[in-house]
C-alpha cells in the first residue's frame, strides 16, 4: 500500500486564494494518475441545504474542480467569520485536538495517495481563546504550501508565515502566487508583483512552486467555460503537485 503524502495548503490571510489553489492541485493530482483526498478541518460561512444540512461552499468548489476526488469538510460552522467565533455562535467547542482527530481519522479510513489539506484564513487563526489553526495542523506529519495573493503587502504577510512555520519546526515545500485581482492591472501593479515574485524566494529561501492567474472562465455562468478554467488553473500548478508528490 502506497503511502499517502499529506500537504497542507495555508495561506497568508483570508482570500488568499487557498480554495482555488487546492481545487487545482487536486485536478492536476487526477490529471496525474493519483488519487486526491481533500479535507477542510473547518468550515465557516456553511448554509443549509434543502433537507437542514451544512453544507460547506469550499468542497462545493473542490468537487466542480476534480469531482473524482475523495471530499470532507470535519467541521461545519454557519457564520461566516473566524472559526473561534463562529464556533461560539454556534454553541460548538473547537479544539486543536478535535480538528487534528477528525482529520486523522479521514486519512486513516482513505485509500487516497495526496492528501490536501487547507486551512482557514493564516496560520494563526484561532480556534479558541488559546489555540490556533497552526496547533492543529502541526501534528499531521504533513509538509506545508503558502499561498499568497501576489501584491503590495504580500512580503511581509509570506515572510512572518515563513518565521512561525520555521519556528515550529514544520517543513515548507514554498510558495504558490495567485492574481491579479480582477481591475488591479496598472503598471506599478505589473511592477511590484514581478518584484515579488524574484525577492520572496531569495529572502525565504523557498521555491516559487508556481503562479495561479487570474481565471475569467471560472467566474463564468457556463458549465463548459468553467470546466475549462478548471483545466488551464490544473496547469498552472501541475508542476507544483508533481514535485510535492515525491518529496
Amino acid at each position: 500500500m502506497v503511502e499517502c503524502r499529506r500537504i497542507c495548503i495555508v495561506g497568508t490571510d483570508t482570500d488568499a486564494g487557498k480554495t482555488v489553489v487546492v481545487a487545482a492541485l487536486a485536478k492536476a493530482a487526477r490529471q496525474a494518475g493519483l488519487a486526491p483526498l481533500v479535507l477542510k478541518p473547518v468550515q465557516t460561512g456553511c448554509a443549509p441545504d434543502a433537507f437542514g444540512r451544512l453544507q460547506a461552499p469550499d468542497c462545493a468548489v473542490y468537487r466542480e474542480a476534480c469531482p473524482e476526488a475523495e471530499i470532507e469538510a470535519a467541521f461545519l460552522l454557519r457564520e461566516a467569520c473566524s472559526p473561534h467565533l463562529a464556533a461560539r455562535r454556534d454553541g460548538v467547542t473547537l479544539s486543536a485536538a478535535s480538528l487534528s482527530q477528525a482529520v486523522n481519522a479521514r486519512l486513516s479510513a482513505s485509500s487516497a495517495d495526496l492528501a490536501l489539506i487547507e486551512g482557514a484564513g493564516g496560520l494563526l487563526t484561532p480556534l479558541n481563546e488559546r489555540e490556533s489553526l497552526l496547533d492543529a495542523l502541526a501534528p499531521l506529519s504533513a509538509a506545508f504550501i503558502l499561498v499568497a495573493a501576489n501584491r503590495l503587502g504580500m512580503l511581509n504577510h509570506a515572510l512572518l508565515s515563513v518565521e512561525l512555520l520555521r519556528a515550529r519546526g514544520l517543513p515548507l515545500l514554498g510558495f504558490i502566487l495567485t492574481g491579479p485581482e480582477p481591475g488591479g492591472d496598472s503598471e506599478p501593479e505589473r511592477r511590484i508583483r514581478a518584484d515579488n515574485r524574484i525577492i520572496l524566494p531569495r529572502i525565504a529561501g523557498f521555491p516559487l512552486l508556481a503562479e495561479l492567474p487570474n481565471i475569467p472562465e471560472l467566474r463564468h455562468s457556463d458549465p463548459v467555460s468553467r470546466a475549462q478554467g478548471w483545466d488551464e488553473a490544473a496547469l498552472a500548478v501541475k508542476e507544483a503537485v508533481t514535485n510535492a508528490g515525491k518529496r
